[in-house]
């Protein structure tokens, strides 16, 4: 039978054609299969190409929901020093600080603001992830439509007394008053202390007012206040280990869904709920814990560039140039995906309505604030040290250590009556250090 003959209907088909057949249908078939994998392929990398060339040569603004210094700002500077080594293209990270509100402000604009492709994302205090849950003033923003990067680990936050404070104890501060410093109303330095004064009847009086967490040590350390509540133990065990090793502080207790391993002897705050009632409020809070160090981007990036966000956040928590910087500078890491992340969080936002309105009635019972006093000193002392490349110098003032935050804007800094620049610090100078808090308003070198 010749090729490409015609078969009738019920005539029996040579085996040698049949075969013929089955080849030619066989070949046809994989070349089909090939040519959709090569498609396939082709879209693949096609995004990918798309992605790098979207990235290459530019520039990533990462937003601080913090101030300087602090424990987000440290992850998260150091984070990114490794991860624009994953992201195709490798654009410049840069990172902002914008602690406003306890960082409000700045979830604010990234949802309604920010640029929605990718090159704005943000950091935030871990607070902020239930905020809109239990209190909501200012929030212009849905929290589930922000698109989750990853949190670097999960954390236990402490309330420390100063080891000259009439405490010792939570006890203690159920009979009598503790002074802790704070930032702003909405920030968990002022929440968590109100919220303990309302479920378990402590009576922690708040100053609040101090622009950052090295502000609030600083009052510590200076005898303005008596503690400091809502200080993550990773903060405090990598800015300020001496405390720890010199028993500088005493660690009154811990707030998170379970102990952290370090921490065996320090209660919880739920070990002192009186009924079930008072431990579903205040597992509702610590809920937010376990994403203790939360990065995000606004809804609307494109999905592509989402997912290798999302791909390269975890790929850089195992990186060993990063681990071995987290492991220098004492940074525990304890990471969550981007999308594990989205889903605790829908899921602490179905918390049954009675224990949230019970929940956000004690987080917003109203609170008695003081305001600090952050009065400008002047004080002529040699550099004992600087770190940060000049953006943090630490003096001797009263006896004590004290680490000053130099702006690289609003520090005025002048060496032998000339304009300098902060990086020309150096130890051993002997300046005129003007400063309110932390911060430094003027530096004038010999």
């Amino acid at each position: 039978m010749a090729a490409g003959a015609k078969i009738r209907r019920g005539q029996k088909i040579p085996r040698n054609i049949l075969y013929r057949e089955m080849v030619m249908n066989s070949n046809a078939l994989r070349a089909l299969a090939l040519a959709g994998a090569s498609a396939v392929a082709f879209a693949v990398g096609a995004r990918a190409d798309a992605v790098e060339e979207f990235y290459k040569g530019t520039s990533i603004k990462m937003m601080i929901g913090a101030g300087v210094g602090g424990g987000n700002d440290t992850y998260a500077r150091t984070f990114a020093r490794h991860w624009r080594e994953q992201i195709p293209g490798r654009p410049n990270i840069i990172s902002q600080n914008r602690p406003g509100a306890g960082g409000l402000t700045m979830l604010n604009y990234l949802y309604i603001q920010a640029a929605k492709n990718g090159s704005e994302i943000a950091v935030i205090n871990r607070s902020m992830l239930t905020y809109p849950l239990l209190d909501g003033q200012g929030v212009r923003f849905d929290i589930n439509k922000f698109n989750w990067l990853g949190s670097l680990n999960n954390e236990v936050s402490l309330i420390i007394a100063w080891a000259t404070a009439p405490v010792k104890s939570i006890d203690d501060v159920r009979t009598r008053e503790l002074i802790v410093a704070g930032t702003s109303a909405s920030n968990d330095s002022v929440k968590l202390p109100s919220l303990l004064n309302n479920v378990i009847g402590t009576k922690f009086r708040i100053v609040a007012g101090y622009p950052s967490g090295e502000a609030m040590n600083l009052a510590m350390v200076r005898g303005e206040v008596q503690g400091r509540a809502s200080i993550p133990w990773t903060t405090l065990r990598s800015t300020e280990p001496e405390w720890i090793r010199d028993k500088k502080v005493t660690i009154l207790l811990q707030f998170g869904l379970a102990k952290h391993p370090d921490l065996p002897n320090v209660p919880l705050a739920q070990d002192f709920a009186a009924n079930q009632e008072q431990r579903d409020i205040l597992n509702l809070h610590a809920a937010r814990n376990d994403m203790g160090r939360p990065f995000l981007a606004p809804p609307g990036i494109p999905a592509d560039r989402l997912a290798m966000l999302r791909k390269t956040f975890m790929a850089t928590v195992a990186a060993p140039g990063f681990v071995k910087d987290a492991q220098r500078l004492k940074l525990e890491l304890g990471p969550m995906s981007g999308e594990a992340m989205q889903k605790e969080l829908q899921r602490i936002y179905a918390t049954p309505k009675d224990i949230v309105e019970k929940a956000r009635a004690a987080y917003n019972a109203p609170v008695k604030l003081e305001m600090a006093k952050i009065e400008e000193e002047k004080v002529s002392t040699p550099i004992a040290k600087v770190q940060k490349k000049g953006s943090r110098v630490i003096i001797k003032h009263k006896g004590k250590d004290v680490t000053l935050r130099v702006s690289g804007s609003n520090t005025k800094v002048s060496i032998a009556g000339k304009e300098a620049k902060r990086g020309d610090l150096k130890e051993g100078m002997s300046c005129e250090f003007k400063f309110a808090g932390d911060r430094a308003s003027a530096i004038a070198c010999k």
